[in-house]
């Protein structure tokens, strides 16, 4: 995932943005390579979706989806011919209404055009004015809940769903115990925000 979102400073954007335009124009992308852009807004996505070259990556992540938002990600999927990891990382999404809310809005759409949906943990956590604590997986803490709810609803949908981000980097131990528990909860990947999680990551998901 090339990240223009939180990734990138305010004053940085332009120049980020410069950076893949560039890159889109020049680089000869592998076809096994799936590379992903995650914009700031749907503001930015349909900025991108005019980008020389931008057939060369295979979608956008979608920052904050809800469900009134989402149609409309969609529709800027399908008119560009991409695919979407949509993320669900708003407060709202403590009550299963929501959740059920975006589902309908999904259930109208073509879903081959969703990659995965990727559930926000640091994002919720916030929400109720909290964060991570070494030795502590999602599952143990407050988190637990929302994680199970959302993504049982989900799944159970017929869409697959990504396990957060465990932001301690020098936790490995905690990050294996949490993978396991991902895996256990139906999630069909996770997402890793340094190379020294992803063999860990790998090893948990790898088929026996």
């Amino acid at each position: 995932v090339l990240c223009l979102e939180d990734a990138l400073a305010e004053g940085d954007v332009v120049r980020g943005l410069a950076t893949l335009k560039n890159l889109l124009k020049h680089s000869r992308v592998n076809s096994k390579t799936r590379i992903f852009v995650r914009p700031r807004s749907l503001e930015m996505a349909l900025q991108l979706a005019d980008f020389s070259g931008i057939e060369k990556i295979e979608g956008f992540v979608a920052p904050k989806i809800v469900p009134e938002t989402a149609a409309v990600w969609l529709d800027l999927a399908s008119a560009a011919n991409l695919r979407l990891m949509l993320t669900v990382e708003s407060a709202q999404f403590f009550d299963p209404g929501r959740i059920r809310a975006l589902r309908d809005v999904l259930d109208d759409h073509d879903k081959s055009r969703i990659a995965t949906i990727r559930l926000g943990g640091n994002d919720l956590l916030s929400a109720m004015a909290l964060r991570r604590h070494e030795g502590i997986t999602s599952w143990e803490g407050p988190l637990a809940w929302v994680l199970s709810m959302a993504s049982s609803m989900l799944i159970s949908g017929g869409y697959s769903v990504a396990a957060p981000v465990f932001d301690i980097i020098t936790d490995i131990d905690t990050l294996k115990r949490e993978v396991k528990q991902d895996v256990a909860a139906g999630f069909v990947s996770k997402t890793a925000i340094h190379p020294a999680q992803v063999s860990h990551i790998l090893a948990a998901f790898r088929v026996g």
